[in-house]
Formats: structure tokens, sequence, C-alpha cells
């Protein structure tokens, strides 16, 4: 028994769907980076140190009572009790505890530890009340005039009024002893530094490249930022005390972004210009020609290592997605070698071909031009 197919009554099942691509579509960037140059600034709050001074009292009680036949017993306690702001203020001005003069016991320490002397008499309990002091002078720490104070008697969250009391300790301070400084930008780095910028598949992240230190930076170029009189400053991800100027024309960064929205009206900053001088010094022109400040080595080595991280991660990434490219590329590549292969054989034998592409029996495969048609006849069995 063998089956023959009628094509009398031969039925059009169509065209098989190829997908017309070019495998090379997408293996390279079609933004390619820009060589720029930039700049890194810091604007980390230096830690501001000044005088505080911490009061301590105690409240010390002596009794002695001599019994019939002339023992005396003695009993003493002593009790921390708080200080008020006042008692504070003149034990440090004025060296007094409760009028009492303190003496000097270590540097920048004062106390006031005289035991009563009680004269005893016969039957007689004797006791006296006074009081003990010890004041010591302490460096306190603070990065803004309104930021939180680090002080031996804990963490002091603003508002605070120049006093503080814990733990029955008291903590003055004066405000006008406080390092005041302006606001001011520092180097992190290099005045001057040679970097690729690229874009990314976020409209408002550019990744920026330096190849020769091999660190990265993830540039947020959604608004443009300014800060201590410095313009066309950008944040970087990962890095929040951080800034960086390119000095790339500042519209070319908000292209992409602004291209979403159809009444953006971003103003079109001019860049930050540099001038490097003979000395190695970096002036902008929005400085006014002040010789910038760099931050201290051991603080820029943390950012560029932290730059360096980001760029191996990035390296990482790229290598992935050049591997995916390439597994894209050559699956692209055997669909078209199948398709090549059926339009050969469709040409030669169309039978033969359905069979290969599994399409069911008595199908058969006719090609025009660049299209294969797929048509179908009645089988049936015949007995010999």
């Amino acid at each position: 028994m063998t089956t023959v197919c009628d094509c009398s009554n031969e039925r059009k099942d169509g065209f098989i769907a190829f997908d017309d691509e070019d495998c090379l579509l997408g293996s390279e960037d079609p933004a390619p980076p820009k060589n720029v140059t930039y700049t890194l600034y810091s604007h980390l709050p230096e830690v501001k140190r000044f005088p505080g001074h911490v009061c301590r009292m105690w409240a010390v009680t002596r009794s002695i009572f001599t019994d019939f036949f002339g023992w005396h017993y003695t009993t003493e306690s002593k009790w921390a009790v708080p200080v008020s702001t006042s008692d504070c203020e003149e034990m440090r001005d004025l060296r007094k505890c409760k009028n009492e003069t303190m003496y000097a016991k270590g540097s920048h320490k004062y106390t006031y530890d005289v035991i009563p002397s009680l004269q005893p008499v016969w039957m007689t309990k004797r006791w006296a009340v006074t009081f003990h002091c010890k004041i010591a002078e302490v460096a306190l720490e603070s990065e803004c005039d309104n930021c939180t104070i680090n002080s031996p008697v804990g963490t002091i969250e603003f508002p605070y009024n120049g006093s503080v009391t814990r733990n029955l300790q008291t903590l003055i301070w004066e405000d006008a002893y406080k390092e005041k400084k302006p606001c001011d930008l520092k180097l992190a780095g290099e005045s001057v530094n040679d970097g690729l910028l690229y874009k990314t598949h976020d409209p408002k992240m550019r990744r920026l490249q330096d190849r020769i230190s091999q660190t990265d930076y993830l540039v947020n170029v959604t608004k443009e930022l300014e800060r201590c009189g410095k313009s066309a400053l950008f944040s970087i991800n990962g890095m929040e005390k951080i800034l960086i100027v390119i000095n790339i024309p500042t519209p070319e960064l908000y292209t992409s972004y602004a291209s979403g929205f159809t009444n953006a009206t971003e103003p079109l900053a001019t860049p930050l210009l540099v001038e490097v001088h003979s000395n190695g010094s970096y002036d902008s022109i929005d400085s006014q020609n002040t010789t910038e400040r760099k931050i201290p080595a051991s603080l820029a080595a943390e950012i560029k290592q932290a730059a360096h991280h980001q760029y191996t991660r990035d390296l990482a990434l790229d290598q992935v997605n050049r591997l995916a490219n390439e597994i894209r590329r050559l699956q692209c590549e055997n669909r078209k070698a199948t398709r090549n292969s059926i339009l050969l054989s469709a040409k030669n034998d169309g039978w033969y071909a359905a069979t290969q592409l599994q399409l069911p029996s008595c199908s058969r495969l006719t090609v025009y031009g660049a299209q294969v048609e797929v048509a179908r006849c009645a089988p049936f069995n015949v007995s010999f």
C-alpha cells in the first residue's frame, strides 16, 4: 500500500513567512562615544572642631555620731545631681562650684571634691551636705552650623541652643567658636581628565569612561546643578557628594531627554571653560580665576577606587552584551542559511523540501522569486 497525492483540486495554503532581517544590524554601536574632558569636584563638608565643656555635679552627705562610750560612727553617701546651664557656665567662667573655688586637675580639667570636716559631739549626730563638681573641656565636631554635633555625651541633633543635658551631664558650647567657612568646591583628583562619553538606554544617564585611570562614572544629566557659584555641574550616581563638569555643550546633554517632551524648554547653558596653568593649577571662568583647592589624597583615592569598581562592572557588562550580540547574530545567520536551503530545495524538488519542513503529507513548495508558496494536495492510499 502506498500514498498517492491527487492535485486536481490543489489547495493553496499561502506563503512561508521568513524574517527579512539584516544580521549586521545592531552589531555596531549606532552612537559612538564622544571624546570629552571632565573635572571632578567634591562638596563633602569638612568636619569643624570647636570647644565645649562637660559639667558634672554630685551631692555629698557626711554624718558622724558619737555614742555614750565616745565611739564615733561615720557615714558618707554620694549621688549625681543634674547640672543647670547657669551652674555649668559658672564653672566654666568663674571656676566656681556653689561658690567654692575649683582647682586644676589635669589638662583643661577643674574639680572641687573637698570633704567637709565635722567636729564630733557626745551623744549627738552631726551631718553636713556639700556639692562636688567637675568640668572638662572637650572637642566637638560638626559639619555645618545646623548639622549634627558629635560629642562625648552622644550625637546632638538640630535644633539646639548651646547646651544639652544627658545622663546627668550638661554640655555647653558657644556657637561663636564654630569655624565658619564659605561654600567651597574642591578638586577631586586632577584638574583635567580625558574620557569617553557614552549614551545609555536611559535617556537621563550618560556613562563617562576614563580608560587611562580605568574609572567609570554614571552621570545624571536630568538637570544642571549650580553650587558655590559654579554652574554646568552634574551629579554622579552612587557618589552623593561628588559633582562633575564635562566640557561639551550642555544642550547636547539635554537632547535625548528633552526630545520626549513637546514643551521642553531647557535653557541652553554654555559649557564650562577651563584654563590650565603651567604650574598645574586649574581655574574656571565662573570662579573668577581663583585657584582650586584639592581634597586630601586619601579621599581622592577612595573616590577613584569606587569609580574603578564601576569600571570593572561596566567592562564585564560590555563583554556580556558583546557575547549576547554575537549569539543573536549567529542565530540570525542560521535562520538565513535555513531560508536559503529551503529556497534551493524547493527549486529542485518542492515535494522533498516540504518533507524537510515536516509539513503535512502531499504538501508541495513552489518558489516565486524570494517567496515560497505552500500547496496541499489530497492524499489517498493505493494497493498494488
